[in-house]
């Protein structure tokens, strides 16, 4: 009835008014090593406090990166943030070992109003270790929260990219690499790791998985919004060695897929030989497939703001 339709309406419009859904992306910084002989193979653990029970909630994981002190996970949670309302998260980071036990390296404490309140909805927070005195640092998380809800949000990039003669960096270069690509975007001056590709073994022409990525995520629903595509040569224990990077949106990435245009990766001067006249680039990047897929409730809310006609007959 008319009535239920506007019951219905009215309570999705109290529920917008007292909050939104939101992401959260994490990364970290400094972070101390629980490893003899490299830096530590960091993941974290994020939980939320559940008011009822008056215990912690588990929300999932992130995925371990390998020898590294600094940086930021792909992986994000999505939550839902609601005005005048405490909602604690909790942040532990843990080094990850195969053999043995993993080393807990410390935890942080926060509210999803305070970061939401941050210059720039980010926050920096040092970690700690619970019910310890000790003063050792242990380095420290930087936790970024993104509104949900533009245009774009719902929707899905749908990608695959390839690479054509990249640099050898095995071996002193007498081994080809064994390339995979990450994708950040710049958030308050910092960039951000959305989304990292699988390595491909010895091979400087890989061709990468196609892979589906939320938009929200990507470029917050923006695809002009400029993008930094960085290739590594995967090394096992070690750090990744860089291959080159370079930048474009996603708008770019379609048009490049349509007219088989490439980029070149190109590495930093770091070095001499990267400094010289005679260097152009790394190797080409291509793209083989770059389309936006809509979601099916985003396709169907164009279809009614386009316009239905009714034919109604009363008896």
């Amino acid at each position: 009835s008319l009535l239920q339709a506007q019951q219905i309406q009215n309570q999705l419009s109290t529920r917008d008014l007292l909050g939104c859904e939101v992401t959260l992306f994490l990364a970290f910084a400094h972070l101390r090593s629980a490893d003899l002989l490299s830096k530590s193979d960091p993941f974290a653990v994020v939980s939320s406090f559940d008011n009822a029970t008056r215990s912690w909630r588990p929300l999932g994981k992130t995925e371990t990166i390998q020898n590294a002190s600094d940086g930021s996970w792909v992986t994000t949670f999505n939550m839902r943030f609601v005005f005048e309302e405490q909602q604690p998260l909790r942040v532990e980071v843990w080094d990850h070992d195969s053999l043995s036990k993993h080393d807990f390296l410390g935890q942080a404490e926060f509210t999803l109003g305070n970061a939401m309140g941050c210059p720039g909805q980010t926050q920096m927070l040092r970690l700690t270790k619970p019910n310890k005195k000790d003063k050792k640092e242990r380095g420290s998380i930087i936790v970024h929260i993104e509104r949900q809800g533009d245009s774009l949000n719902d929707a899905k990039l749908r990608l695959q990219l390839s690479g054509t003669k990249f640099d050898s960096k095995d071996w002193g270069g007498l081994r080809a690499s064994d390339p995979y690509f990450i994708i950040q975007r710049r958030v308050n001056g910092n960039l951000i790791k959305v989304h990292q590709s699988e390595w491909v073994r010895k091979n400087n022409s890989p061709v990468w998985k196609e892979v589906e990525i939320r938009m929200d995520k990507l470029c917050r629903g923006n695809a002009d919004e400029v993008l930094e595509i960085t290739v590594y040569d995967y090394d096992d224990g070690t750090s990744d060695d860089l291959i080159g990077s370079c930048t474009l949106s996603v708008n770019q990435l379609i048009e490049a897929a349509k007219n088989r245009n490439t980029f070149q990766v190109v590495h930093p001067p770091t070095k001499k030989k990267y400094r010289k006249s005679s260097y152009k680039h790394s190797g080409l990047l291509n793209v083989l497939n770059a389309a936006i897929i809509k979601s099916p409730t985003a396709e169907m809310l164009e279809y009614i703001e386009g316009g239905l006609n009714l034919s109604l007959k009363v008896a």
